[in-house]
Formats: structure tokens, C-alpha cells, sequence
């Protein structure tokens, strides 16, 4: 095996030695170059398999076309591309001790009040992604994943894509951390019904890996743009970017504020009655 990367978007992959190499995954340019082999990174030996295939993602996209109102309807006939695609990441769990000060609403002067408190927090299966493919708000959007179903990872003998990880142990744990992090300061703000939020956080019993996980990558157009689509390749939860139809915002704005204008109008009719 090598990895080879795409010297225009720096997407990589791993592929067979002495087999044509592949255009890139993510622009289509045949522009590859092999990667530094040297690179201190962490290499996953494990990979959860696909459950999901094509025809089932591409139906998953079908449903997400039809689940708002303001979604264009054209949407739904759009031509979408599936790709495979192992994709690196790193799954961690540990303990943060999270200390908090923050303002809630009270019948005060100012109408706030302060709040300061601790909290210790367990956070399980928190996946950080090791390469440009996926940002943490995609990662995050793909749900959670069934690691039971992790099995040893043969590169040679994979007939899927993979990619070629990018982030070391010590920048997955900072990573990792500052996503532990995110979530108890919404936790908190949550719980304590909090307008303003300051947190500070040690980590506890931190243990990660490097994993392969299963996504399939879908980009289809609409009016020349292209919008990217993610698919959990082990639940099917789809992650994706869609257009809005203006006209069906118009609308429904316009139907709110007639709505709101009739309800004035009878309140002050009301009014008048009773004067």
C-alpha cells in the first residue's frame, strides 16, 4: 500500500501498490502526489464495516429532499453522486470537571442573576475527524457509531476507498477535549437555564484510538451550486446541505404577517365594541 494526496485540495487515500491510481475523491483531479510515509501519525487498525448500500443512501436522500416545506421540489429528482469512502477519526471517552459562572433571568433590577457552580461530566464515544473531509459539526451530524462492529482493518485487501489520517495522538486529544468541552457548556446552559455562559474544564481518564469509519460522500447541484451530502454507511443518518426556496419563505412570511395584522385589527375592533 501508499497514500497518496491531491495536490489541489489536499484530500488523500491509500491505494494498491501497482494498480492505476484513482482521481480524487473529493474534486476529481488526477493531480496526486504520494504522501510523506515519514509523518508521526497514528494509523487506525480498525474499521467498522458498511451496512448501508448505495441504493439505501440514495433513498435516505430522497427523504431528506422531502423534509421541509422550504426545500425547492426539484431537489428531489436531483441526480446524486455516492461515493464510499473509510474516513479516519479518532473516538475518545473520558471525565471532564467542568466549573461555571453564568447569569440567569430573575426579577432583579438588572433581571439577571448570577450563577456559579461545578459539575463532573462523563462523555462517551466522542469522534473527532483526522483529516479535511469532515469538519466537527459534520462528524457531529453523522450520529453516533456501534464500535462492537469495529474489526481488524486489512489495507490490502480493502475494496473500499480509505483515507490517510492527518492528525496526531496529542492534537486528536486537544481536539477532543475542546469538543467535550462545547458540549458541557450546552449542557450546563441547559440545565441551569442559563442566558450567558463561562466554563473551565480539566479532563479526567482520557483513552482514544484511532478508527475508520464508514460514510458515504454525495454532492448533487442545483441552479450551477453544489451541495455536499454525508451518510452514516452503519445507521444511514444523513447529514446535508440544502438550498431554501425563496419564494416559499416569501410566502410563508407574508401569510405571518397578514395573520398578525388581522389578529391587530380584531383586538382593536374589540376595542371599539366595547368603548
Amino acid at each position: 500500500m501508499k497514500a497518496i494526496q491531491c495536490d489541489g485540495c489536499g484530500g488523500g487515500v491509500g491505494v494498491v501498490i501497482g494498480k492505476p491510481e484513482p482521481a480524487c475523491l473529493f474534486c476529481g483531479s488526477t493531480a496526486l502526489v504520494p504522501v510523506d510515509p515519514d509523518l508521526e501519525i497514528e494509523h487506525a487498525s480498525a474499521s467498522i464495516p458498511f451496512s448501508v448500500d448505495k441504493a439505501k443512501a440514495d433513498e435516505g436522500f430522497r427523504v431528506f429532499a422531502k423534509s421541509s416545506f422550504f426545500y425547492p421540489p426539484a431537489i428531489r429528482r436531483a441526480s446524486l453522486t455516492l461515493r464510499p469512502l473509510l474516513v479516519p477519526a479518532w473516538s475518545w471517552s473520558g471525565a471532564l470537571e467542568t466549573t461555571y459562572t453564568g447569569l440567569r433571568r430573575a426579577a432583579t433590577r438588572s433581571g439577571k442573576a448570577p450563577v456559579a457552580g461545578s459539575v463532573h461530566l462523563r462523555f462517551d464515544q466522542v469522534v473527532v475527524p483526522a483529516s479535511k473531509t469532515l469538519s466537527q459539526t459534520e462528524m457531529n451530524g453523522l450520529g453516533r457509531w456501534e464500535e462492537g462492529a469495529l474489526s481488524p482493518f486489512d489495507e490490502a485487501g480493502s475494496d473500499v476507498p480509505f483515507e490517510i489520517a492527518e492528525l496526531s495522538r496529542q492534537a486528536a486529544r486537544s481536539a477532543a477535549i475542546t469538543e467535550m468541552e462545547r458540549r458541557a457548556e450546552r449542557i450546563i446552559t441547559a440545565e441551569e437555564h442559563l442566558i450567558k455562559t463561562l466554563t473551565s474544564g480539566i479532563p479526567h481518564d482520557l483513552d482514544g484510538g484511532p478508527v475508520l469509519l464508514p460514510v458515504w460522500i454525495g454532492a448533487y447541484r442545483y441552479k450551477d451550486v453544489s451541495y455536499r451530502v454525508l451518510v452514516n454507511g452503519q445507521t444511514g443518518l444523513l447529514h446535508g446541505q440544502a438550498p431554501l426556496d425563496w419564494l416559499r419563505v416569501a410566502a410563508v412570511g407574508l401569510g405571518v404577517l397578514l395573520a398578525v395584522a388581522l389578529a391587530i385589527g380584531l383586538i382593536l375592533g374589540l376595542f371599539v365594541i366595547l368603548d
